[in-house]
C-alpha cells in the first residue's frame, strides 16, 4: 500500500513538473501612493504626478474617468496635465490598473483666478547685424540690465535679419520682416544697428541714441504701464522643433481686438567672429501669427484663449541645450505694434516613472 502511495505521489510529481501546473500566484493589486494637488488657477498649467506602486512589478497604466475639458494624463508615467479655463470645482477620478486588477483616486480641483494676476513683462528687441561695430559698444549695456531685471520684468531678443558675405548663419527672414514692419511705422531715417524697441514700438531707442541710460529709462515706463494679459504656457522639444503650448486671459476690463500670439526661440552662448565674444538672446525662429494661425479678433475681460505654436526646423542652432523660449501677445493693429504682455517659458519636466528591482525610481529631463 505505502509503494502504491508513493508511486502516485511520485507521478503527481512528475506531472506538475512537465506540465508547469502549479496553482498561479495571487495578484497583488497596485495602489496609489501620492497626495493629489487639489487646487489650480485660471491661465496656469496645473500638473500632478501619480504615483502607484506594485509589489508585482507588474507594467502600470493610468487612465481618468470623464476628465474636465483639456485634461489629459500619460498612460505610463501618470503625469496630469491640464489648462483650466474658468473658475469651479472639478471632479477628477484616475484609474491605474496592472492588467488584472485596479485602484481608483477621487479628488476635487478648486480652480480660482487669483494666482494669474502678473506684472508688466517688458520684451526688448534690439536688432543688430553680425558685423555691427557699434554694437559692440552696448554689449556691457546689455548684460548689466539683464543683471537689474530678472525674467520676470524683461527679456532681450538680440535680432539678426540678415547675414553678411564674410559672417553667415546669423540672418532670420522673419526677423528681417519684423524690423521692416516696425520702420514703416517710425521711418526708414531711424534704422541703423544697434536699434531698440520696447513692447513693440511703445519706446524706441535708436542706434544715435543708444546706452544704458536711454534703455533703462524706456524699460521703466513700460514696467510702469498696468497688465491686461496673463500669459501661461510649457514647451517641449522634438528633435530639432520647439512645441509651445499654453493660455492667455484678459484679465482687464477692456475689450482687446486684433490679439496675435507669437513666440521666439533665442539661443544663448553664441560665438561672434567679428567680436571675439559670446553672444545671448540671439533669436533663431520666430513663430509668427500667419504661420501658427493665433490670432483673436475680439477678447473680452475675463476671457481665455488656449494656444498651441510649433517652431520650425532650428537647424541653425548650435545647440539645443542653450535655447530658450519667449511668448508674447501682441496687439497687431494698434498705432504702436504694443505687445501687451510676455512670458519666459520654462521647458516642461516630463516624469518617468520606473522599476528596478522593486525600487520606485524617477527620471527628469
Amino acid at each position: 500500500m505505502r509503494k502504491k502511495l508513493l508511486i502516485l505521489s511520485l507521478l503527481f510529481l512528475i506531472s506538475v513538473i512537465l506540465t508547469g501546473c502549479l496553482p498561479p500566484e495571487p495578484n497583488n493589486d497596485p495602489t496609489i501612493t501620492s497626495t493629489p494637488i487639489t487646487t489650480a488657477s485660471v491661465g496656469t498649467t496645473y500638473t500632478y504626478n501619480v504615483d502607484a506602486t506594485d509589489t508585482d512589478e507588474d507594467i502600470l497604466t493610468y487612465t481618468l474617468t470623464n476628465p474636465p475639458t483639456g485634461m489629459i494624463i500619460h498612460p505610463s508615467t501618470g503625469l496630469i496635465s491640464w489648462t483650466p479655463t474658468e473658475e469651479g470645482d472639478y471632479s477628477v477620478t484616475v484609474k491605474v490598473s496592472d492588467g488584472k486588477s485596479t485602484d481608483t483616486q477621487r479628488f476635487t480641483i478648486t480652480v480660482s483666478l487669483d494666482a494669474i494676476i502678473s506684472k508688466r513683462v517688458v520684451v526688448w528687441e534690439l536688432f543688430e547685424g553680425p558685423a555691427c561695430s557699434r554694437c559692440k559698444a552696448v554689449h556691457p549695456d546689455i548684460i548689466r540690465l539683464r543683471e537689474e531685471y530678472g525674467f520676470d520684468e524683461l527679456l532681450i531678443l538680440e535680432e539678426y535679419g540678415w547675414d553678411t558675405s564674410t559672417y553667415t548663419g546669423w540672418g532670420v527672414n522673419d526677423a528681417a520682416s519684423r524690423y521692416m514692419d516696425y520702420l514703416d511705422y517710425v521711418g526708414l531715417d531711424k534704422s541703423g544697428y544697434p536699434d531698440a524697441y520696447f513692447n513693440g514700438i511703445n519706446q524706441t531707442v535708436h542706434w544715435e541714441e543708444r546706452g544704458y541710460i536711454n534703455y533703462k529709462s524706456a524699460i521703466e515706463k513700460e514696467l510702469a504701464k498696468p497688465v491686461k494679459v496673463a500669459i501661461s504656457a510649457t514647451y517641449s522639444v522634438t528633435g530639432l522643433a520647439i512645441n509651445i503650448s499654453g493660455n492667455i486671459t484678459n484679465i482687464s476690463s477692456d475689450t482687446l481686438s486684433k490679439i496675435v500670439i507669437g513666440a521666439m526661440v533665442y539661443e544663448d552662448s553664441v560665438y561672434s567672429e567679428y567680436h571675439r565674444y559670446n553672444v545671448d538672446h540671439v533669436v533663431r525662429d520666430i513663430i509668427t501669427y500667419q504661420e501658427s494661425g493665433e490670432i483673436i479678433d475680439v477678447f473680452v475681460p475675463g476671457e481665455s484663449y488656449q494656444f498651441s505654436l510649433t517652431s520650425s526646423s532650428l537647424s541653425n542652432v548650435y545647440s539645443m541645450n542653450n535655447i530658450h523660449v519667449v511668448v508674447y501677445v501682441q496687439a497687431i493693429n494698434s498705432a504702436t505694434r504694443e505687445i501687451l504682455q510676455s512670458l519666459y517659458v520654462d521647458k516642461l519636466v516630463v516624469s518617468v516613472k520606473c522599476q528596478m528591482q522593486g525600487i520606485s525610481c524617477k527620471l527628469q529631463y
